[in-house]
């Protein structure tokens, strides 16, 4: 996770801290969720893999499997 230093006029800071407070987090904590909360992360569509791979319609089917064969015994 990166670090970041900016500057902030005193007031700004004053009602930053402030607001930190008010919602019981560290101001680091508070400034990361502004900034999270201006860029959120992207997400997968949620009809991504219908859309790409497909969904199956209707019962599966059965599998035929063939029948063991028999061993030659010496």
């Amino acid at each position: 996770m990166s670090q970041l230093n900016f500057y902030v006029p005193d007031e700004i800071e004053e009602q930053i801290k402030s607001a930190a407070k008010k919602e019981g987090k560290s101001i680091s904590a508070f400034l990361a969720e502004l900034v999270k909360s201006k860029f959120p992360q992207k997400k997968w569509n949620a009809n991504f893999f219908k859309s790409v791979v497909g969904q199956w319609h209707g019962e599966f089917p059965e599998i035929k499997r063939p029948n063991p064969q028999q061993r030659d015994e010496f």
